[in-house]
């Protein structure tokens, strides 16, 4: 098992009521699956805001791991690791939800 911390901003934190958390997730996990957990946690109103209706992570959404974006096509295969810091990051102004 490993330990991440995940941070949210704007509508995100305003989603969940928090500013960050610590979630429990198995070895191997991947972003994607860090991103699942969340969505599952906090329910449509998260899933409508991160992914988009063929459930693809939104274009205006960016994913950073230890201050780091992380390329789209990589979230999917990118391994977290214990400590990790997941922060999802919604449009800072303008942008549509699509």
């Amino acid at each position: 098992m490993i330990r991440i911390e995940v941070r949210f901003y704007a509508y995100f934190r305003e989603i969940t009521g928090k500013y960050s958390e610590s979630i429990i997730l198995e070895e191997g996990s991947t972003i994607n699956d860090a991103l699942k957990l969340i969505i599952d946690k906090y329910g449509d109103h998260m899933r409508r805001f991160i992914l988009n209706d063929e459930g693809q992570i939104r274009n205006n959404i960016t994913i950073a791991i230890n201050a780091q974006k992380i390329d789209r096509a990589h979230l999917g295969d990118y391994t977290l690791n214990d400590g990790d810091v997941l922060v999802i990051i919604p449009p800072i102004a303008g942008g549509t939800t699509e």
